[in-house]
């Protein structure tokens, strides 16, 4: 097999600052995941998706990590930390 599908998945962690550099290839991927059944959610969703992403990148223990094949990007995972534990 040759082309991008052969190509391996690559990870990559981001913190909030640098995740939002992403924001546009990260809102296109939510529009292409979402935009099939059972969802079919529309521009509305995007945008909420990306204000809410906005804020979430700023707050303390956010993380992201996105998957690449090649240049495309094909995944993406983010959370906050809710709470630590005191020593």
């Amino acid at each position: 097999m040759t082309g991008p599908a052969s190509e391996a998945v690559a990870f990559q962690v981001l913190d909030g600052d640098h995740a939002l550099t992403h924001l546009d290839e990260l809102r296109k991927l939510y529009c292409e995941v979402y935009a099939e059944p059972p969802y079919e959610w529309g521009e509305e969703h995007a945008e909420l998706f990306v204000e809410r992403f906005k804020v979430q990148a700023g707050q303390e223990g956010f993380a992201l990590v996105e998957a690449q094949q090649g240049e495309e990007l094909v995944g993406l995972a983010f959370g906050v930390t809710l709470w630590t534990a005191s020593p």
